[in-house]
């Protein structure tokens, strides 16, 4: 990128001016160019297909030794998402302390305490400038996130569950004890390997102290089996689809809930985006037509259904997990 745009980038950073004047010298590059896109809370990676939209988005929260960057510039990323027909954003996580190599990048997960930054607010800003720019459509919007991505996507799911249509997590879980309780019904998918060390597969894992670092998975899931008013977990067939072992909830009061499981680690295998996305695409979006009776379908969510979140434990500071 040219020396002066990133030197104007930081100064609107710096003086919080709009992200109107920051967009004026700064056209945001979707064509696989230099340019990332500046907002005044940050910077994110924006590819769209072609056409004139409205289209689908995929947001992909990377994990803490990622960078915005490298899944911007990854071809299997481009495949998967952008010649699909979605846009596809990358939001740029900050620089934290982080035990892994000293300094790396991570989410402001609730336990994280010092973290500079919203990072909630951050992508709700993310999708309003391209929802302007791009034409992304905010019915069809799935948030993706991989290891400590996945964390702030448990996060958002719970408590801010309109931010996206659906959520989809690999390697991720909560940082610290499980809530109580989620606001809402959401349609969310958690894949996970058999043989992840780094977040381990339905365990916890607890530092010396005591505390634990990253709570037991299949408990996020059954707390949201409980919010969307599902049938217990050992009432959900096991099968095989696409390369996992699935398991789905069934008979649910509202949202949808998956999990699938793989025999890898940490790293999630090529068939994760694309199964993901079939997921997503399996749902209905779209709007019902004027004088249209609305008829909703088994698994979509009822505004009537919306709880109180309650956050418990959580305390002290969460050492982020590496990707």
């Amino acid at each position: 990128m040219r020396p002066i745009v990133r030197a104007l980038a930081a100064l609107c950073l710096l003086t919080g001016l709009p992200a109107q004047a920051q967009d004026d010298f700064n056209p945001c590059d979707i064509s696989g160019g230099d340019t990332p896109c500046y907002i005044q809370q940050g910077e994110y990676r924006a590819l769209k297909p072609a056409g004139p939209g409205p289209f689908p988005v995929l947001v992909y929260l990377h994990g803490s030794t990622g960078q915005a960057d490298d899944i911007y510039n990854s071809g299997y990323m481009r495949q998967s998402v952008v010649d699909r027909g979605y846009v596809l954003l990358v939001p740029r996580a900050l620089a934290v302390v982080n035990y892994v190599s000293g300094r790396d990048t991570g989410w402001s997960l609730s336990a994280r305490e010092d973290h500079p930054r919203d990072d909630i607010g951050f992508l709700r800003a993310v999708l309003d400038h391209a929802e302007r720019e791009f034409r992304v459509d905010r019915r069809r919007v799935l948030l993706v996130g991989q290891s400590d991505g996945g964390f702030l996507i448990w996060e958002i799911a719970c408590k801010d569950p309109g931010l996206a249509s659906a959520y989809a997590v690999h390697a991720g879980s909560w940082g610290g004890p499980w809530p109580t309780g989620c606001r809402a019904p959401v349609k969310f998918m958690q894949a996970h390997g058999r043989l992840d060390t780094v977040v381990p597969f339905e365990a916890e894992r607890s530092r010396p102290n005591g505390r634990i670092d990253s709570a037991n998975p299949v408990e996020g899931l059954e707390l949201l089996a409980r919010t969307n008013g599902c049938e217990p977990f050992d009432a959900a067939p096991v099968v095989g689809w696409q390369g996992f072992q699935r398991r789905q909830w069934r008979d649910c009061r509202d949202g949808a809930l998956d999990y699938l499981v793989h025999n890898g680690g940490h790293s999630f295998p090529s068939r994760f985006v694309p199964a993901a996305l079939d997921w997503f695409e399996g749902f209905d979006f779209e709007p019902p037509k004027p004088g249209q009776r609305v008829v909703r379908r088994v698994g979509e969510p009822s505004e009537s259904r919306a709880g109180r979140f309650k956050s418990v434990g959580g305390s002290g500071r969460f050492k982020s997990v590496p990707q």
